[in-house]
């Protein structure tokens, strides 16, 4: 299986718009539609609001590239690089140890793909070889206190309503649908995106799915579109258009190692990740070209129909590259290793946030938590 952050073709992307978002009808259902290249480029900072740096310890050493889920109480972390344990925080960034690791002991599971925290606890998406398990853990005293089978294999899920959403990728013999609406007892009871690619392929291990409040929303490798799923539907909700960049129609008819050497030779943008509540929303966009890349964020504000395109420049666009949820105050939460925003100070003179926080860090420390209302932090844009 292909871990997407260590494959040669990087397949990640940032949220585009166009000036004046178009919606159409495609397939019975309304769908924004986005011209991503007809959009200005902004190139800009965020203001940094509030750090977080977490906790560093002999044994809980994280990347950036993190999975983070918040409660009133506690923070929980999932390295998707490393992929061994679910660790815990207080809000203050205090190290509270893990919540459940991999390995063959007592307590422990196979191989984590993906979690989510609900009333019961956290739960995890665990791989088992010929199928996936949900494994619940008590937050209080970290026992499993749940396993449930479930009828597919899956690399990201989240839960919803009641019900868990799991994604399976492209290949035919893991699922019949790439998504499915899985009960708690482990019964599918409705697909979607049927999987009909049939080709030789390695299952992509990526973060597909993206709960925020009551909502779910969907972003997948090769496509253009990010969906939003509700207890009734799985609907379309953005369709993002990246020009000559487009993917091809029949990319998935074709040889697939000659198509990915194309791409790669030609470059392609591709939709990496997206946070959206009631207020804003944020998508991640990554242009690929050989060994090159480029990554841009797209803004959106519900009560203005003007997306606003940042592209992230090499240097300060490191702090921002790793969105990881959106707070119940409508600011982005960013992972970033420490050594970035140490190189990087330069962009925040004046900013008491930052300037407190770098008399604590060290330049080997565990990633911090930069909060963000997205407020940019000069006048003039850079085009």
């Amino acid at each position: 299986m292909i871990n997407r952050h260590y494959s040669i073709f990087v397949f990640i992307i940032f949220l585009a718009a166009c000036e004046k978002p178009v919606t159409y009808t495609i397939e019975g259902e309304e769908s924004q539609h986005i011209l991503f290249q007809d959009l200005e480029i902004i190139a800009l900072p965020y203001k940094i609001d509030k750090i977080v740096p977490l906790e560093t310890t002999g044994n809980n050493f994280l990347s950036d590239n993190l999975k983070v889920k918040f409660t009133p109480d506690f923070i929980f972390v999932f390295d998707e690089e490393i992929r061994d344990a679910v660790h815990q925080f207080d809000h203050s960034g205090r190290y509270l140890g893990e919540i459940i690791s991999t390995g063959e002991g007592p307590g422990q599971v196979n191989r984590i793909y993906d979690f989510t925290v609900s009333e019961k606890g956290v739960e995890l998406l665990v791989g088992k070889g010929s199928y996936s398990e949900a494994v619940v853990v008590a937050i209080a005293d970290r026992n499993i206190i749940e396993t449930v089978q479930l009828d597919v294999i899956g690399f990201s899920f989240e839960k919803n309503n009641g019900h868990y959403y799991v994604y399976s990728s492209y290949n035919y013999p893991l699922a019949e649908y790439r998504l499915s609406k899985i009960d708690l007892e482990g019964n599918t009871i409705e697909g979607f995106l049927k999987n009909d690619y049939s080709g030789k392929m390695v299952p992509m291990i990526e973060r597909n799915l993206y709960g925020m409040d009551e909502n779910v929303f969907l972003v997948e490798s090769f496509n253009n579109r990010i969906y939003e799923l509700t207890s009734e539907k799985l609907t379309c909700k953005y369709i993002l258009d990246f020009g000559n960049y487009n993917f091809p129609s029949d990319l998935l008819d074709r040889d697939m190692m000659v198509t990915f050497e194309q791409l790669n030779a030609d470059g392609f943008f591709s939709i990496r990740h997206h946070f959206e509540n009631k207020a804003i929303s944020l998508t991640g966009i990554q242009f690929q070209k050989e060994s090159s890349s480029q990554s841009y964020h797209l803004i959106m504000y519900q009560h203005s129909n003007k997306p606003i395109k940042n592209k992230l420049e090499e240097g300060w666009g490191d702090i921002f590259k790793h969105p990881v949820a959106i707070t119940g105050s409508d600011k982005i939460v960013f992972s970033a290793h420490p050594l970035n925003l140490i190189r990087n100070a330069a962009f925040f003179d004046g900013n008491q946030v930052v300037k407190s926080a770098l008399k604590k860090l060290e330049n080997q420390d565990n990633p911090v938590l930069i909060y963000s209302n997205l407020e940019f932090n000069a006048k003039t844009n850079t085009q």
